[in-house]
């Protein structure tokens, strides 16, 4: 419901409501709250967002870092945290190129937060 490859099938305010029960029900599962978190940011919903990725990121202890910080970048852009936007953006790029690089939902959310902060990818 937040992260469908095609954006018209998206439902973000049940994806929040949802991951909402999900973090009620385990709320020290890291990908629960990764999942609210891009719920949030699809919502629009962006210092909400914010705070649920940085959640995720302390209970998951960098584990798929990029999987937040790729929304931590769009959510600091949308708040005109021009500079804050394009860290996250790098440390998500560095992680995932280390780690994940072939990863087709992380070279979504990549081109996606790539887009949204004008960067030209290679």
């Amino acid at each position: 419901m937040a992260t469908c490859p095609d954006p018209k099938l998206r439902e973000a305010s049940r994806a929040v409501k949802l991951a909402k029960k999900a973090v009620a029900l385990a709320p020290k599962e890291g990908n629960n709250w990764n999942t609210l978190g891009v719920a949030h940011c699809r919502a629009e919903e962006w210092k909400n967002g914010i705070a649920a990725l940085a959640k995720s990121d302390e209970l998951l202890k960098g584990e798929s870092f990029s999987f937040n910080a790729f929304f931590l970048a769009m959510a600091h852009r949308q708040l005109g945290e021009k500079e804050k936007a394009r860290e996250w953006y790098d440390k998500a790029v560095q992680w995932m190129d280390k780690n994940q690089p072939n990863n087709e939902e992380l070279r979504r959310f990549r081109a996606e937060a790539a887009e949204m902060l004008g960067i030209t990818q290679k």
